[in-house]
């Protein structure tokens, strides 16, 4: 009798394991969202750098993805920091150049005007399946021309 229980104890012990493992081990576990996040902005501040290399008159969009478990993330970029963010996670980086946020409208611009429109123009902000253009513009700076980077999202 004591062999009988024993075993059946055993079994219970066995299936135990098993359902904790298997719930501890799904299908997401290896997939960390703060890595996914961190991905995401390496891809936006490389696509940065090939535009500033390229120089004035170039251009390129680029869509915001999905998480592999396809949840949706909201990308924001606020001068030279992008930040990504999905459910709990957020991942912040810095861009290395400054992105301008507003439209040249073909006036001059001193440091001081450069600045200020600079501080005025917020945020921009595009969620998975958006897409946000991005630019290098010569501007009219203090009697020079000067190259500027330029972001927006598209509608």
């Amino acid at each position: 009798m004591d062999f009988v229980i024993s075993k059946v104890a055993m079994s219970i012990f066995a299936l135990l394991v098993a359902s904790v493992v298997g719930g501890l081990l799904n299908a997401d576990m290896f997939v960390r969202d703060d890595s996914e996040l961190s991905s995401i902005l390496e891809t936006l501040c490389d696509h940065v750098q090939r535009l500033e290399r390229c120089g004035p008159g170039s251009k390129t969009t680029w869509t915001v993805p999905f998480l592999a478990a396809g949840t949706s993330v909201e990308v924001s970029v606020e001068r030279n920091v992008a930040r990504c963010v999905s459910g709990n996670g957020i991942e912040m980086s810095y861009i290395g150049s400054c992105l301008h946020l507003w439209v040249w409208d073909g006036t001059e611009l001193n440091e001081s005007q450069l600045d200020s429109l600079d501080e005025s123009s917020g945020v921009v902000r595009a969620v998975s399946g958006q897409t946000l253009k991005l630019y290098c513009q010569r501007v009219l700076f203090e009697n020079d021309l000067r190259n500027l980077l330029f972001v927006d999202a598209i509608s």
